[in-house]
C-alpha cells in the first residue's frame, strides 16, 4: 500500500533531482522513490553480509 508523504528540500537538491529524473525518464515522484528503494536495499544487505 502506498502512502502520501509531504516533504520540504533545499531548492539545490530539488532541482538536482528533477534533472536526474528527466535524463531517466522517470516523474520526481518515481525517482525519489526508487533512490530510496535502492538505498533500502543496499543497508539490508550490508546488515546480512557476515563479519570477518
Amino acid at each position: 500500500m502506498k502512502e502520501s508523504l509531504t516533504i520540504r528540500l533545499d531548492s539545490e537538491l530539488l532541482e538536482f533531482i528533477k534533472k536526474e529524473a528527466k535524463e531517466d525518464f522517470r516523474t520526481v515522484n518515481n525517482y525519489v522513490e526508487m533512490v530510496l528503494q535502492k538505498h533500502m536495499k543496499d543497508k539490508q544487505e550490508e546488515k546480512e553480509k557476515p563479519a570477518e
